[in-house]
């Protein structure tokens, strides 16, 4: 990997146009970077990172040209579960829990990310039967998700699935410190977008376990949030989520004005699918056909 990463630097340096010596100047030796760059030696994170911000590239980025832009097992991985459940393929998913499960019993190991992958692909799976997730999987998985500090990448791809299985005591938890722990890391990739569906989705289950005043008072907590802020349909799903309670409450007249005037916004904007979805979501939590 050390060439990948050496070739990574020269392609990125060569394209700005830089010499090794004014990439490297007061930071390491100019002979020190053409070493890196061949591949023959390696660099500390001490020195990495002011090269990177040098040539105004992120860690992330140079990773990525790193990797040659291929999708790393990871995400490879999660991309197989997400289009197997789109297309309710359960006889895929059930193939990769096989899998998963072998994994697990060829190679015992005492860090978690093997459990996890089963347990998302086993969440997929009961999303799509409307089963339960087994108690051992959600307490497994909320014990690893609550006892965190911070929520990666690696960690939202597998709430996206997982989330909608825990308590509602862990997902009042989860609720409440999600943003704290995701705020520096939702800039990265696509986090944002998944903080975003895991947010949303933490509304709609405890709307739909008739936790209203639990939803309620986290949609004001989400509200303040940049991260959804910044998007109009997560602002969206939280008004037409808002309309939801109300309407469960009585006041169905007003309800269904502002569910109305969601879906007509959302198609002004020519967002047909989400509107449609939003549909399917209303008719879900007040039982209207």
């Amino acid at each position: 990997m050390l060439e990948e990463y050496g070739k990574a630097m020269r392609d990125l340096r060569e394209d700005r146009g830089f010499s090794l010596r004014m990439v490297a100047e007061g930071i390491i030796n100019p002979a020190t970077l053409a070493k890196f760059e061949r591949g023959e030696t390696a660099l500390s994170f001490e020195n990495l990172f002011p090269l990177l911000s040098r040539l105004n590239v992120t860690v992330g980025e140079f990773i990525y040209q790193a990797n040659s832009f291929d999708r790393n097992a990871k995400v490879s991985f999660f991309n197989d579960v997400t289009n197997a459940y789109f297309r309710d393929d359960i006889t895929a998913l059930e193939s990769m829990a096989a899998k998963a499960a072998s994994k697990i019993e060829e190679t015992p190991s005492r860090l978690p990310y093997d459990r996890i992958n089963l347990i998302t692909i086993r969440s997929a799976i009961a999303s799509l039967q409307n089963t339960k997730l087994s108690h051992s999987d959600s307490s497994f998985a909320s014990d690893y998700f609550l006892s965190l500090s911070n929520l990666f990448y690696y960690d939202l791809l597998a709430l996206r699935f997982i989330c909608d299985f825990f308590s509602t005591a862990d997902t009042l938890r989860l609720s409440t410190s999600l943003f704290a722990m995701t705020r520096i890391y939702s800039k990265v990739g696509n986090s944002a977008q998944y903080v975003e569906e895991i947010a949303l989705s933490v509304v709609e289950r405890l709307i739909a376990t008739g936790k209203l005043s639990d939803a309620r008072r986290i949609i004001v907590l989400y509200r303040r949030e940049q991260i959804i802020s910044d998007s109009v349909t997560a602002l969206l799903d939280l008004k037409e989520l808002g309309a939801a309670i109300d309407y469960i409450e009585g006041r169905t007249s007003e309800a269904n004005t502002i569910f109305k005037q969601v879906i007509a916004t959302l198609r002004w904007l020519s967002l047909d699918q989400i509107a449609k979805q939003q549909i399917v979501q209303w008719n879900r939590l007040t039982k209207t056909q």
